[in-house]
C-alpha cells in the first residue's frame, strides 16, 4: 500500500479531510521524497498546502510502517509543538526516512524535546532540518544533549532558533569529539555579549574535531578577535572544508589573520570554501589576504559586500588574471562593483573577465 493509501486511512482513522494537494501524489519516487512545503518557502509555483498539527498526526501514523519515503520535507507548514510529538512518536518506529526538513515552523522547546528524544532512539535519519523555529536555550539544549547519544546523524542546522551562548556552548561542546556530524549551521544565535564566546568555544571545537566538513556562523558578532582565534585552530584542522561567517564584524586584520592561517595548512588539505560576505575586509584586509591566496587550498572566497574600494577590486582583478587560485571569487556589493543591469545576487568573478 502507497504512502497516500496510507495517508486517507490515517484520515479516516482521525476523522479528517484529506488534504487534495497530498493526494494528488505529492511523492517523487525517483528520490522518494515526500514534498508538502507549504507556501511559506516563497515559491509561488507551489499547490497551497499548510500542514497543521492534525493532519502532521495522520501524516505520522501513514509514515509509521512505510517504507518508500526517504526524504520528508514539511518546511514552512504550521506544525506546532503538538505535531512535533507526532512526528517523533512516528520516528521511534519509522527505519526509511533519512532526511526531515521542518525548517519555518512553529516548534518550541517542548516540541523539540520530543524530537530530540525520538532521535536516541532512532538511529536512520541522518539530516534534520529545524531552522526558523523558536527553540530557544530549552530546545537546542534538549537537541545538543541528543547529540551525546545519537551518532548517526550527519547535517543539523538550526539556523535562527533563538539560540543563546548556553546552547551555542552546549552545541560546541559536544561537536568536540561529535563521531558522525558533517555540517551543522547555528547561525543567527541570540547573543547579548561582546565576549565573543562563542567564536572561542567553536576555536576550540575545531581543535579536537576531526569529521566536520562544514560549519555555518553567521551574525554571531565575530570581529577580528574572534577570527584569530579561529585562524589559529584552522592551521592544525585540516577536515573542515567550508566555512561560513556572513554578516559578522570581521574586519582587515581578521581577514589577514585567516588567510594567513589558511597559508599554513597543509597541501592538498584544509579549507575548500570561505565565505566572509558581508563583514569589513576593507581594501586594507585584501591586500593582506592576496599573498596568502596562492598557499591556501581554497577553491572558492566570497566577499561580497566588504566595503573593498576601486583598488582593491584591481588587485583581485589582477591576482586573478595570473594565478590558478581561486576558482571562484564573489565580490558583489562592493563600491567599486558597477553593474547596474546585473542580476540580483552575488557576482562571480572568475579568472577572466574580472571587471568586464
Amino acid at each position: 500500500m502507497g504512502i497516500v493509501e496510507l495517508y486517507q486511512l490515517a484520515c479516516e482513522f482521525y476523522h479528517l479531510t484529506p488534504l487534495e494537494a497530498f493526494t494528488s501524489a505529492r511523492l517523487d519516487t525517483a528520490s522518494r521524497t515526500l514534498r508538502l512545503r507549504g507556501k511559506g518557502s516563497l515559491q509561488p509555483n507551489l499547490p497551497p498546502i499548510q500542514i497543521n498539527d492534525e493532519h502532521c498526526q495522520a501524516l505520522g501514523k501513514a509514515l509509521r510502517d512505510d517504507t518508500s519515503v526517504t526524504v520528508l520535507d514539511l518546511r514552512y507548514n504550521a506544525i506546532t509543538d503538538k505535531g512535533a510529538e507526532a512526528l517523533a512518536e512516528m520516528l521511534e518506529m519509522n527505519r526509511t526516512i533519512k532526511t526531515l526538513l521542518l525548517d519555518g515552523n512553529d516548534i518550541q522547546a517542548e516540541g523539540a524535546g520530543h524530537l530530540a528524544l525520538a532521535f536516541q532512539m532512532n538511529e536512520t535519519v541522518q539530516r534534520l532540518g529545524l531552522s526558523h523555529n523558536r527553540l530557544g536555550s530549552e530546545g537546542n539544549l534538549a537537541l545538543a544533549n541528543m547529540l551525546q547519544v545519537n551518532h548517526k546523524l550527519t547535517a543539523l542546522n538550526v539556523a535562527q532558533t533563538d539560540n543563546d551562548i548556553t546552547s551555542c556552548i552546549a552545541y560546541f561542546t559536544v561537536l568536540r569529539t561529535h563521531p558522525s556530524l558533517q555540517e551543522v549551521n547555528l547561525s543567527r544565535p541570540n547573543l547579548f555579549s561582546t565576549q565573543e564566546e562563542t567564536a572561542v568555544h567553536a576555536a576550540e571545537m575545531l581543535l579536537d574535531n576531526t569529521v566536520l566538513k562544514t560549519v555555518v556562523l553567521q551574525k554571531h558578532g565575530i570581529t577580528d578577535f574572534g577570527a584569530a582565534r579561529l585562524a589559529q585552530s584552522l592551521q592544525k584542522n585540516t577536515s573542515l572544508q567550508g566555512l561560513d561567517l556572513r554578516n559578522n564584524r570581521i574586519g582587515p586584520d581578521g581577514v589577514a589573520e585567516l588567510g594567513r592561517a589558511l597559508a599554513r595548512q597543509e597541501t592538498g588539505k584544509g579549507l575548500r570554501f570561505l565565505d566572509l560576505g558581508y563583514n569589513r575586509a576593507q581594501t586594507l584586509g585584501v591586500e593582506e589576504l592576496l599573498p596568502c591566496l596562492l598557499k591556501t587550498n581554497l577553491k572558492a572566497v566570497s566577499l561580497e559586500h566588504n566595503e573593498i574600494d576601486s583598488q582593491g577590486v584591481a588587485m583581485l582583478a589582477q591576482h586573478l588574471s595570473t594565478q590558478p587560485l581561486p576558482d571562484e571569487m564573489y565580490l558583489w556589493g562592493n563600491p567599486a562593483i558597477v553593474a547596474p543591469n546585473a542580476p540580483q545576487g552575488p557576482l562571480k568573478v572568475q579568472h577572466c573577465g574580472v571587471l568586464g
